[in-house]
């Protein structure tokens, strides 16, 4: 059964504005956030209502993990959290979800559900894929790659029975022109994160891993 939580927010379909935007303004947070429903919906609602946009999912064993960025360009007027017990529910799930104008941003899997974290933002996909690969960044770009060539764009990643999985969205009107995952050690990320951002690279979603550290997706926008 398929369970589902969503909030709808009284943002401007832009959150910020300032005088000049680049690359080094963007602000980011990697969240630790309870799995007791009410405080999660609490803890994401503050975070949105001061300007910040859920975007990347992750679950460590422990604890739900969600990647906030802090975008003037980015505009978004909702967000939603469900979760699913199989691929067939997901399948659906996120086809209905994306039928109603949200687009899938994060997915991870908590060791019984799939969780998936949706906004509804101004650019809306037409289509999307969930493809595994083998447990490495590899063989994840070369399982990926026909679809980039198609228009698709990686908006989430996770892991499950032994494969890495990747979401993937087809927006035709995105900018963006270049993705790449990188891994690193725990607590070693930030600065990565941070140098990635003054380059162009816009981090999208998080992944960490029981093997080492934490993965991170980014996506650069012309």
């Amino acid at each position: 059964m398929r369970k589902i939580m969503a909030f709808s927010l009284l943002l401007c379909i832009l959150l910020l504005v300032v005088d000049n935007v680049s690359a080094q303004m963007i602000n980011w947070e990697i969240k630790q956030h309870s799995t007791d429903i009410e405080l999660l919906e609490q803890e994401v609602t503050n975070y949105v209502n001061n300007g910040y946009i859920p975007l990347g999912l992750s679950y460590d064993n422990v604890e739900l993990y969600i990647l906030y960025v802090r975008d003037p360009d980015f505009g978004m007027e909702a967000w939603s959290i469900e979760w699913y017990e199989n691929k067939t529910e997901i399948q659906n799930g996120i086809t209905d979800n994306m039928n109603q104008g949200y687009v899938p941003t994060g997915i991870t899997y908590t060791g019984d559900l799939f969780y998936v974290l949706y906004v509804m933002i101004e650019s809306s996909a037409t289509a999307w894929q969930l493809i595994p690969a083998a447990l490495d960044l590899d063989a994840v770009h070369d399982a990926i790659q026909p679809y980039i060539a198609q228009g698709y764009l990686p908006s989430g990643i996770t892991a499950f029975e032994g494969e890495y999985w990747i979401m993937l969205l087809h927006i035709p009107d995105t900018t963006a022109e270049y993705w790449k995952i990188e891994a690193y050690e725990t607590g070693r990320h930030g600065d990565e994160i941070n140098r990635n951002i003054e380059r162009g690279f816009f981090p999208w979603g998080l992944m960490y891993r029981s093997d080492r550290g934490v993965d991170i997706l980014y996506v650069n926008f012309k």
